[in-house]
C-alpha cells in the first residue's frame, strides 16, 4: 500500500486471510453479535413500516413525510451508536477475549458525537457525488440524443454512481474506527482514513465484495421466503428489515479486521498517520 507520504508499506492484508478471520469471528460469537445487530432492528421494522404506505401509491401530502423523517433519523443514529459497539465487540473477539455487549455500547456512547458526525459525512461522501454524477449522464444523455435516450442513459449512469458510491465507502470505510479506537476528533478522523485507504481501495473493495455479496443474496432470500410465508406485504417488509441488520455486524467484523491490518502495516514501519486537531 502506498502511505499519504508517499511511501510503500508491504504487508497488506489478504483479502482471503481477512474473509477466513470474518468467518471464524461469526460462527465463534454469532449469537452475541446477531444480539447486538437485533439491537438496531426496532428502527429499521418502524422505518419499513412508515415508509410502505408510499410505495407504488406516491405522496400526497408532505407532512406525512415527517414522522418518516424523524425515526429515519433516530433510527440512522442509534444504527452508528450498534455499528461502533460491533466493530468494538469485533475487536475483543479477534483478539480472543469474551464479548460484553454492554460495555461495547457504553464505549460507543461515549464517542457517540464522533461516530454520528463522521457516519454522516460518509454517507454524503457517498450519495451526493454518486447522485451528481448518474444523474449528470442522464441529463446529458437525454440532452444529447432525446427522450429515447432516457431507458440506456439510467442503465449506464445507475452503474457509474454505484461506482462512485462504492468508491467513496472503501475511501472511508475506516471512519468509526479512528473515532472508536485512536479517539481522533472527527476531522482528523478523515485524514487518517484516507491515508490508510490510499492505494489500497481496490483491496479493500475485493476483501468487501464476497461478504457484501453473501449478505446481499441471504437478505434476498430471506425477503422471498418471508414474503411466501406471511400474507402481510407489510409486515413482511418489516420483518425483511430487521433480518438485514442483524446481518450487518459481518461487515462490522470485516471493518474492524481490515483497518487493523492497515494500521499494523503501516505501525509496523513508523509512518503512522500524524493526528491534526479539529
Amino acid at each position: 500500500m502506498t502511505h499519504a507520504s508517499g511511501v510503500t508499506v508491504s504487508g497488506s492484508p489478504s483479502a482471503e486471510i481477512l474473509l477466513d478471520e470474518t468467518v471464524a469471528v461469526w460462527r465463534r460469537h454469532w449469537v452475541s453479535l446477531a444480539v447486538l445487530g437485533a439491537a438496531a432492528a426496532p428502527p429499521a421494522i418502524a422505518i419499513a413500516l412508515l415508509a410502505y404506505p408510499f410505495f407504488g401509491t406516491g405522496v400526497t401530502d408532505a407532512r406525512d413525510l415527517v414522522p418518516l423523517a424523524l425515526v429515519a433519523a433516530v433510527g440512522g443514529i442509534w444504527y452508528a451508536i450498534v455499528d461502533a459497539a460491533t466493530m468494538i465487540a469485533a475487536r475483543d473477539a479477534r483478539r480472543g477475549g469474551a464479548i460484553d455487549r454492554a460495555r461495547a455500547l457504553r464505549d460507543a456512547w461515549s464517542c457517540g458525537a464522533g461516530i454520528v458526525l463522521t457516519s454522516v459525512v460518509k454517507l454524503s461522501c457517498m450519495v451526493v457525488p454518486a447522485v451528481a454524477i448518474a444523474g449528470a449522464i442522464a441529463l446529458a444523455a437525454v440532452a444529447l440524443i432525446g427522450a429515447r435516450a432516457t431507458i440506456p442513459a439510467v442503465i449506464v449512469a445507475l452503474p457509474a454512481g454505484l461506482f462512485v458510491a462504492a468508491y467513496a465507502s472503501c475511501r472511508l470505510f475506516a471512519l468509526p474506527a479512528t473515532v472508536l479506537f485512536d479517539r481522533l476528533s472527527s476531522r482528523a478522523a478523515i485524514s487518517r482514513a484516507l491515508a490508510l485507504s490510499r492505494g489500497n481501495a481496490w483491496r479493500i473493495a475485493l476483501a468487501y465484495a464476497p461478504i457484501g455479496i453473501a449478505y446481499w443474496v441471504l437478505c434476498g432470500a430471506a425477503g422471498v421466503v418471508l414474503m411466501l410465508a406471511i400474507h402481510s406485504a407489510r409486515v413482511a417488509l418489516a420483518a425483511n428489515a430487521a433480518v438485514q441488520v442483524m446481518l450487518l455486524p459481518l461487515l462490522s467484523v470485516l471493518a474492524t479486521g481490515l483497518y487493523d491490518e492497515l494500521r499494523d502495516a503501516i505501525a509496523a514501519l513508523d509512518v503512522s498517520p500524524r493526528r491534526s486537531g479539529g
